[in-house]
């Protein structure tokens, strides 16, 4: 599998090229994973049950209309997937983005220790080892139907592929975070698929380069704030800004 390392901006850049130029170009989707040893696979693979899995997604359908006034019509499977995923419930999507930029901030956030990753994936080149056309999917094609309704459903044969594709923005984060997914029939790694070296690029990011990679992708604005639009993230991103001091570090009884 092709590798490039990334330090700054500028490698970063070079890097996305390279890996386009590897695609025959074709432009890349990029997921950034804070640890170098994590996998390519969604979190409901990596321990849930499909019991789970189905159980998960009709307790999130059942009580969501409560809490949120724009919920996807009852038999929008691909709609009520992607919001799901996006407030955080353990599915079978795993999450992608359009920017390289996005990509790297997620990459390098958290603590500084360890080596960072950006992967690099061709949309198309993944689907046509898939069985699929080389198109991109919406989520909601009939092509995709049977990988999407059996995360809801138990009484259907299982599909085993793994295909990327679009889904509609619902969620303002989905905008700005330039979302895009591969959505996953089967717990094995997409790193360890046969043929992935045609549509994985890895782009290593050492240790040291984590912090100030970081500052420089909040100087050009993609921070926090920007990605996450709600007042929890905007009040974490402020308070990143002003060191902490050795008093106050008691905690708190919250």
């Amino acid at each position: 599998m092709n590798e490039f390392a990334v330090a700054t901006l500028d490698s970063l850049h070079d890097a996305t090229l390279a890996a386009q130029v590897h695609f025959s170009g074709a432009t890349p989707w990029y997921r950034g994973h804070r640890r170098a040893d994590w996998r390519l696979r969604p979190v409901v693979h990596r321990g849930f049950s499909h019991d789970a899995e189905v159980d998960m997604l009709q307790r999130f359908r059942l009580l969501t209309p409560t809490r949120s006034p724009d919920c996807p019509e009852s038999q929008d499977s691909a709609s009520w997937l992607t919001l799901a995923r996006h407030y955080g419930l353990p599915t079978r999507l795993l999450d992608w983005t359009e920017s390289p930029l996005v990509a790297a901030f997620f990459a390098v956030s958290g603590a500084p220790t360890g080596a960072a990753v950006v992967w690099c994936l061709a949309p198309g080149g993944l689907n046509v080892s898939q069985g699929l056309d080389h198109s991109i999917y919406q989520l909601a094609q009939e092509e995709l139907r049977p990988l999407v309704r059996h995360a809801f459903r138990r009484d259907l044969d299982l599909d085993k592929r793994i295909a990327a594709a679009l889904a509609p923005q619902r969620d303002l984060r989905m905008l700005l975070q330039h979302a895009t997914y591969t959505v996953h029939g089967t717990p094995v790694p997409l790193e360890e698929t046969e043929g992935c070296e045609k549509y994985l690029v890895k782009l290593s990011i050492p240790e040291g380069a984590r912090s100030p990679l970081g500052q420089a992708l909040r100087r050009c604005g993609i921070r926090l704030m920007t990605l996450f639009p709600d007042l929890g993230h905007l009040a974490q991103d402020i308070a990143q800004e002003y060191p902490v001091s050795q008093q106050g570090n008691e905690g708190s009884s919250a």
